[in-house]
């Protein structure tokens, strides 16, 4: 069995293009504080021998991200295209280089941990095609994928309480057998990002 593959699509740190929910509450410094230690946070709790690709956006920006993150990960630019095109094009390419289970997540859920990720692993090797961790908010924060499913990423309203429900028609409309795991929520807004100090013990430094 081959390391599972995690890829993190991720934004450039830069004020007014991350956050900007909670930028509008809390300014766009703090906002990019908040997304930088989020990505930091999630890198780490991200079991150790797996293997990590960063989709970055935008394509030039690759010195950012290495300067940010550093030369540990597989670095990629994230495809042309909307959000669907870019998470197909990604996970296509991770199937053709050989991986058996890919993971396809954003930095900013403070409860995806390691024994989060070893559950759904579990659940693809157990058969399953799909498996998603719902966002409480209609979207999800984890796909995985056993097989090159590119229909569950077209025609798809992002960012809306409706992305969950029709990638799940998507899927069966195309026999894949799907397992769901419980809800979790990402951080969008200042009572998200209070949520996430007092439930998972997220907490911002000062360093930024």
């Amino acid at each position: 069995m081959s390391t599972p593959l995690v890829i993190l699509f991720l934004k450039a740190p830069l004020p007014g293009k991350v956050k900007t929910r909670l930028a509008a509450e809390v300014g766009d410094h703090v906002a990019v504080g908040v997304y930088r230690q989020l990505v930091e946070n999630q890198i780490r709790h991200i079991p150790p021998h797996w293997r990590i690709r960063i989709a970055h956006d935008p394509p030039d920006a690759l010195g950012v991200f290495h300067a940010w993150l550093g030369d540990r990960h597989d670095y990629t630019p994230q495809s042309t295209g909307d959000l669907g095109d870019r998470l197909a094009a990604a996970a296509d390419r991770a199937f053709e280089e050989g991986h058996e289970t890919v993971f396809c997540i954003g930095g900013d859920c403070p409860n995806l941990c390691p024994d989060t990720f070893a559950a759904a692993q579990a659940l693809l090797l157990e058969g399953n095609d799909l498996v998603f961790i719902p966002a409480e908010d209609g979207g999800y924060v984890l796909a995985g994928l056993r097989t090159p499913c590119p229909e569950i990423f077209q025609n798809i309203p992002w960012s809306s309480g409706d992305t969950l429900r029709v990638s799940l028609e998507r899927a069966r409309q195309h026999v894949r057998k799907v397992a769901l795991m419980p809800p979790l929520f990402d951080v969008d807004t200042l009572a998200d990002l209070e949520r996430a100090t007092r439930e998972t013990g997220f907490h911002m430094t000062n360093d930024e």
